[in-house]
């Protein structure tokens, strides 16, 4: 079954979750177990506690640790089948996910729910993550947006010059350091935004193109993750392998599987 999420643990290792199942999986020598079967992982993360985890599911929010499912739950009674996709737990027991045309603000503790439109409308939400400096940031077929947590309030994210800014964006993600990672659908392109920089710069190495030659150059990123060696793992749901790039010394490595072009 394809991966659709991953998640760094904090001990070591990854959770994985595919349309059937969420398992650990050992980074070293990438055996895995089973932690959860039957439920369709859309993302992973963590308990604001960092104790627990979230699973976000087609019906709603799974919360479970390494040996059981602890609290389940349901979707917004106002919408039918919310598709919870790239939540995110922060400190205030908020989660934030995104559904067609809406931002789904989950307090966990009340379970009760605040949702906020989206101000451009003919857009898909594609992708969630904590910018960490009091911003969500919101990928989109047409760009990439900001949500302030404590004004409520969204604006674009001008980040490159021209029709740049109106990419499909994919997938997004903040590393330990603060980088942030952007990856696009349409054409597979991965930026990075140092922490030093004013504007994001587009990586180009081998291994990333032998990834996306994998797929006839249409390949995609579907998420993003960090262990605790500060290596980046970048997965498609399609297949092609798994890329990985260490912080540390700056290489790239793509993992293949049996399967994969």
């Amino acid at each position: 079954s394809a991966i659709n999420c991953i998640l760094k643990k904090k001990s070591g290792g990854l959770i994985c979750g595919s349309f059937k199942s969420v398992y650990e999986v050992d980074e070293k020598n990438l055996s895995y177990n089973f932690l959860i079967k039957n439920h369709c992982g859309v993302n992973i993360f963590y308990d604001s506690s960092g104790k627990f985890y979230w699973l976000s599911t087609l019906d709603g929010l799974v919360q479970f640790s390494d040996k059981s499912i602890i609290t389940k739950l349901p979707v917004n009674p106002d919408k039918n089948k919310i598709l919870y996709s790239g939540g995110i737990c922060t400190e205030t027991n908020n989660i934030y996910a995104i559904y067609s045309g809406v931002l789904v603000e989950t307090n966990t503790a009340s379970q009760k729910y605040s949702l906020y439109d989206f101000p451009e409308k003919n857009i898909l939400l594609t992708c969630i993550c904590d910018g960490k400096k009091g911003n969500i940031l919101i990928g989109t077929t047409k760009g990439i947006w900001l949500f302030n947590k404590q004004s409520k309030k969204f604006s674009f994210f001008n980040l490159f010059n021209g029709d740049e800014n109106r990419q499909y964006f994919n997938s997004l993600f903040c590393d330990s350091e603060g980088n942030l990672w952007f990856t696009t659908r349409d054409t597979l392109h991965i930026y990075r935004l140092s922490v030093s920089d004013k504007n994001p710069k587009k990586i180009d190495d081998t291994e990333i193109e032998s990834f996306n030659a994998s797929y006839k150059s249409k390949n995609i990123i579907s998420d993003i993750a960090e262990d605790k060696h500060k290596n980046i793992w970048l997965i498609s749901e399609i297949g092609g392998g798994i890329l990985s790039y260490n912080l540390n010394t700056a290489r790239w490595k793509l993992y293949k599987g049996k399967n994969d072009r």
